[in-house]
């Protein structure tokens, strides 16, 4: 036996052959393994929750206890279940001891068949294992065989054939290194039938119709027989078997004895067989008749004479399929992990060291030889392999037990490059800051090289705090903050890759939402200037946005068209009414999700006219003289126009000496004097409104004339009653008018 080298597979379980179900000391058998629920769940293919690689169920293997190789045929195998269905030859088994054998399984880089014919010695010439529609020989030899009418059934073993009684068979044509029918030979099938047959019906034959020689297996007389040519019987069973059973019937000849066992149990009969070689077989009839109406499974051909202890243990190792105490495989274990995991690593990352290993057996030695990494040949167990540049390696081991070398397939590495950060894709909006409320995202690149490496992606607000994990292209709600940060990192890696830091991939400064413009300086500072004054304005540049941009424009008189106004500048207020200057922030850059602001007053001046001086409303005596002692008074209309202006009055006697202040309506006594003036001035305007007082203006006056004097004569200056005089009359003086 030569080792099996099983470097690669991940996953191993340990089974256990009955000693007691072993009929005696048998060489190179073949054993029925089925495995089905629950043993065969981790044999289900890894789309299905198993273990398994491929689809065929190739990456399943068999060993003996100490990782010897052996030969396996899968015959049925299905990956949703994993109910896998094989034929393991054994080099021995003991009926005096337990057989220990193992299952190997999970291996991602064997992608062809390790089904080999030879779990069929070189006595056997023709297994059918009639599973589905396979109709070949599972033997080196390759009588492989044709149906006709037949139809797939349920099996003994996986599947079989039912056959109709009229026209089903099938034939293998020609046969190669079949025997002489009086030759030693074993002849075997499982059948089942519903009711028993009553005529000649064959289940198997083997016939050369030019030497009229032949073996035919089935019923005769409502018996079980096996007869040859002409119908001559050779050996024949004493009962029939129930029905709707199925039953193992083996024939056997030794040169001398015809034997024909019935699941275990032989009769036996001497008479002399027919020397024809057959050149055609035929399951289901007789070429061409004694159809058989039944079903049958698992025909062999051997050019030897099995013995009763071999028989006995191929009927309890294929009768009883179930895995348990008191059956023929009476044990299996748990799964459990073949060696380590670097056992089956064979994706690495550049610079990575791996260690390979398989069970270590006294006796063996152990030769790696390996591409694309160091060292490149090796005789440790285990060993250390540093892979080198990245691309494809390879590595395989040649196990030898001092009798033959075992060589594993060569492995191929994948060697990767060490992992890159994932890199932005997309960034929406893709600004480097937004306003305040606008939803944010981000998608990116897969970050590339590594084994086994996941992509993660964390956010963060305002610079500060904890990350919270990011799903690419979901939005984030910037209300409420300064910065939003999104970073990436690969990582998780397998297989001496180092994964990456964390690296910033997008970001956002957050800013809030735009305010307008303010006022800054007013130029004069006031509310209201007089006509002509220059007026101008500076401002405090708006706050927020992204991209946004001041605006300002004035107009005059409250209405009309406005123009863009550059701050400092000075507007002419001549001819005007009101100035206004406005300001706004706008134009701000678009998806950031920025709401401009509105046009806002930032100042304005209402323009007064010029001042005008005060002018008279009433004067009293309204006369141009006034008599002495006379009382004078005036009321007057107020001035007009200017900023801040306040209106002055002031009086003066006799066209001369100081002025004096004047409260309109009050009486001023023009007693001793000549002449009464009063005169008013619209002045005191607010400084910087550009406004210009008025001079003294005259508004009343009054000449004050003495009171009148009369002079005359009279003649006599005095007289009595009765007396006739004269009266001389003289100009008076003083008086108005």
């Amino acid at each position: 036996m030569c080792p099996a080298a099983p470097f690669g597979y991940q996953y191993q379980k340990t089974l256990e052959i009955n000693f007691n179900k072993v009929g005696e000391f048998v060489a190179n058998f073949p054993v029925l393994v089925s495995l089905t629920s629950p043993e065969s769940n981790e044999l289900r293919t890894i789309s299905n929750g198993g273990r398994i690689y491929s689809n065929n169920g190739y990456d399943i293997i068999f060993t003996d206890a100490n990782y010897n190789k052996l030969d396996h045929q899968i015959e049925s195998y299905d990956p949703s279940s994993g109910n896998l269905v094989a034929w393991v030859r054994f080099p021995f088994i003991s009926n005096g001891a337990n057989t220990t054998f193992r299952i190997l399984y999970s291996n991602s880089q064997v992608t062809t068949s390790q089904s080999v014919e030879s779990v069929w010695n070189s006595s056997y010439k023709g297994v059918w294992h009639l599973n589905g529609s396979d109709f070949t020989d599972a033997t080196v030899t390759g009588n492989d065989g044709a149906q006709n009418n037949t139809n797939s059934i349920t099996g003994r073993i996986a599947g079989g054939r039912s056959f109709n009684g009229t026209s089903s068979y099938v034939r293998m044509n020609s046969l190669n290194g079949f025997v002489r029918c009086d030759e030693p030979q074993t002849i075997s099938i499982w059948a089942r039938y519903s009711s028993t047959p009553s005529a000649i019906r064959n289940f198997v034959s083997f016939q050369n119709s030019g030497a009229s020689s032949s073996v035919q297996v089935g019923f005769a007389g409502s018996l079980p027989q096996v007869w040859c040519w002409g119908g001559g019987n050779l050996v024949s069973y004493g009962t029939a078997p129930s029905s709707n059973t199925w039953h193992y019937y083996v024939y056997t000849f030794d040169g001398t004895k015809h034997r024909l066992y019935i699941d275990g149990v032989y009769q036996e009969n001497t008479t002399a067989g027919q020397a024809g070689i057959p050149t055609e077989g035929n399951l289901g009839r007789y070429n061409n008749g004694e159809y058989y109406n039944g079903w049958l499974d698992e025909a062999r051909y051997s050019t030897n004479t099995k013995t009763a202890g071999w028989i006995t243990t191929e009927y309890n190792n294929q009768n009883d399929q179930i895995i348990g105490a008191g059956h023929f495989i009476q044990s299996i274990s748990a799964e459990s992990e073949y060696n380590s995991p670097s056992n089956f690593n064979f994706n690495v990352c550049t610079g990575a060291s791996v260690t390979y290993s398989i069970p270590f057996q006294a006796g063996h030695t152990y030769t790696w030889t390996v591409t694309g990494g160091a060292p490149a040949s090796s005789n440790a167990n285990p060993v250390t392999i540093t892979w080198g540049a990245s691309g494809t390696g390879t590595i395989q081991l040649k196990d030898n037990n001092g009798l033959c070398d075992g060589n594993s397939q060569i492995y191929n590495v994948t060697i990767n490059p060490q992992p890159s950060s994932p890199t932005l894709n997309t960034k929406t909006p893709n600004l480097a800051a937004v306003c305040d409320g606008q939803a944010v995202s981000a998608t990116f690149n897969a970050g590339t090289g590594g084994v086994g490496c996941t992509d993660s992606y964390q956010y963060r607000f305002d610079g500060a705090g904890g990350w919270n994990t990011y799903t690419p292209g979901n939005n984030l709600n910037t209300s409420g903050h300064t910065s939003v940060e999104i970073r990436g990192q690969r990582s998780g890696c397998t297989a001496g890759c180092s994964g990456t830091g964390w690296t910033t991939l997008a970001s956002w400064n957050v800013n809030s939402q735009p305010t307008a413009p303010t006022l800054n300086t007013k130029t004069p500072n006031l509310a209201a200037v007089c006509d002509g004054q220059a007026v101008s304005a500076t401002f405090n540049a708006g706050t927020g946005g992204v991209g946004c941009t001041d605006s300002y424009q004035y107009r005059f008189d409250g209405a009309g068209g406005w123009n863009a106004y550059t701050p400092g500048n000075n507007l002419n207020t001549a001819g005007h009414t009101l100035v206004e200057i406005q300001g706004r922030r706008s134009g701000c850059t678009a998806a950031a999700g920025c709401s401009g602001t509105g046009w806002a007053t930032l100042a304005s001046w209402n323009v007064n006219s010029q001042p005008n001086a005060p002018t008279l409303n009433t004067k009293t005596p309204n006369m141009a003289t006034a008599c002495d002692g006379q009382s004078v008074s005036a009321t007057f209309n107020a001035g007009t126009g200017g900023v801040g202006c306040t209106d002055s009055y002031q009086y003066r006697f006799d066209g001369a000496g100081g002025w004096n202040t004047y409260t309109p309506g009050n009486n001023l006594n023009t007693t001793g004097h000549t002449l009464v003036e009063i005169q008013g001035q619209r002045s005191g305007c607010t400084a910087a409104a550009g406004c210009t007082g008025t001079s003294w203006v005259p508004l009343a006056s009054w000449n004050v004339n003495p009171n009148p004097i009369l002079t005359s004569s009279l003649t006599p200056p005095s007289i009595c009653s009765g007396t006739v005089f004269s009266y001389t009359p003289a100009s008076g003086t003083g008086g108005t008018s």
